[in-house]
């Protein structure tokens, strides 16, 4: 399976306008935190899931396989405090030094690096 890297950042990068979204109360998307939380739904965790060994092998996947992952249990952490009504403590959630925005630029950066290498 191929993953068309420039994709995948676009929709990392779009999850805080999703979540911003559900948190002020603005989306129609039903978001379920536990499809959310895993890593494997998406079409990045598919590719990570699907990659041959030489890339397995590159230490920067190792550690997109790591950060995806936290970014997804982040991800899902924010919608199930915005289900139990906590919206101030989900907006701290994405905020500027939010675990999930940590996570967030981490994914990013990553994909970006491998996208170079393994092209």
């Amino acid at each position: 399976m191929d993953v068309d890297f420039d994709a995948a950042i676009l929709a990392h990068s779009r999850w805080k306008k999703r979540l911003t979204d559900l948190i002020e109360g603005a989306s129609t998307e039903v978001l379920d935190p536990e499809k959310v939380g895993r890593d494997d739904q998406c079409d990045l965790g598919k590719w990570i899931q699907s990659v041959p060994p030489e890339v397995r092998q590159d230490p920067d996947f190792g550690k997109l396989v790591v950060e995806h992952a936290a970014f997804h249990k982040q991800a899902s952490s924010i919608i199930r405090l915005v289900q139990q009504g906590n919206r101030v403590a989900a907006q701290e959630g994405i905020g500027p030094s939010s675990e999930y925005l940590r996570k967030s630029i981490a994914v990013i950066n990553l994909i970006g690096t491998l996208r170079h290498r393994i092209k």
